[in-house]
């Protein structure tokens, strides 16, 4: 999701689309001839991605592999390993960054306050880009469709909004949004991932094993004394934005897996209550309909696993294949 997004703010994907499905041989025109001279490959700028977490650090590879992009990040922990692999630069000074990046993403969980508030997009790169896969509470609404309207930023990509299931009309109007209804957990494989991982979890304390991916592991070890007491410094390879991370076991094949201590999963499992397995910088909200084991195919009938009976249809019925008005202009 993350991907689609940031490809998306730098090649005007949206107005593209609405421009092809409005049906008006005049708005395709006008988006076939324009839309290039404004348009920019991502390679060669730079994303500066606020919070390298396990989602943040999981974007940053697929970014950097994928995209050819220069990252730079913020964060309250340098991350050391993780910015050699993918080539990163360690901004401990967010003004620094903002005033840098070509694109900036938040990866960051929500830690009680707004992060993005009008104060701060005035120190953004001028034509700059925001995307935002992490909580919609984290930005200033208001001041982000402001700051499109002015030309201080040039496009927005947002998976997440403040007020769901209600978006922002001011951003829902500008062609220069790219917006998503909070799907960037919303597949399959992730809630199978997802009931496999509660399961495996349980299954450990059941017989015995510590579990894969405890809120509070850094109590236990600590109580053990079988590891650090610190709660900055615990057995996760890779820590949450917030500076907290719990048991970096192999969980779902996903070796850098890890939890941090507000209970919230990051790196292929869960963040900020929200459901990230297979795609990792994507999320699920708590609200989804899945209940009490597998999910199963495309008839979401309750499955028979290995003697247990599962319930976990799958209820969608605000999914309609209906076709939603075009708003604004090209």
């Amino acid at each position: 999701m993350a991907l689609y997004h940031i490809i998306s703010v730098f090649r005007c994907m949206t107005i593209s689309h609405l421009a092809a499905r409005s049906l008006s041989a005049v708005q395709f025109n006008d988006a076939h001839y324009n839309l290039p001279v404004r348009s920019h490959n991502p390679r060669g700028h730079t994303l500066g991605i606020i919070g390298l977490g396990d989602i943040g650090f999981a974007i940053a590879k697929k970014v950097e592999a994928a995209l050819g992009m220069r990252i730079l990040y913020n964060d309250i922990v340098r991350k050391e390993l993780q910015e050699q692999e993918v080539s990163a630069t360690f901004c401990p000074n967010l003004e620094t960054m903002l005033s840098e990046s070509d694109c900036v993403l938040i990866a960051t969980p929500f830690a009680g306050k707004q992060l993005v508030t009008a104060d701060l997009l005035r120190l953004f790169k001028p034509g700059s880009r925001l995307v935002n896969i992490a909580r919609g509470s984290l930005i200033d609404e208001d001041a982000l469709a402001e700051a499109l309207e002015e030309g201080k930023l040039t496009a927005v990509g947002m998976d997440v909004h403040a007020q769901e299931p209600t978006v922002n009309e001011r951003l829902a109007q500008n062609w220069n949004v790219t917006m998503t209804s909070h799907n960037g957990g919303g597949a399959f494989e992730t809630i199978v991932g997802f009931e496999r991982l509660a399961m495996e979890n349980v299954d450990a304390v059941l017989n015995g094993r510590e579990p894969l991916s405890a809120v509070n592991a850094y109590l236990i070890h600590a109580q053990n004394g079988t590891g650090p007491v610190n709660e900055s410094d615990t057995h996760g390879s890779h820590n949450g934005t917030n500076g907290y991370t719990t048991n970096g076991e192999h969980v779902n094949d996903h070796p850098e897996a890890a939890q941090d201590t507000n209970g919230h999963m990051t790196n292929g499992h869960m963040t900020n209550g929200q459901l990230v397995v297979d795609h990792n910088e994507a999320r699920q909200d708590n609200d989804g309909q899945m209940t009490n084991g597998h999910a199963t195919n495309a008839g979401h009938e309750g499955e028979r696993q290995n003697g247990t009976t599962t319930d976990a249809r799958i209820q969608n019925d605000q999914m309609r294949n209906t076709h939603t008005s075009i708003i604004g202009g090209v």
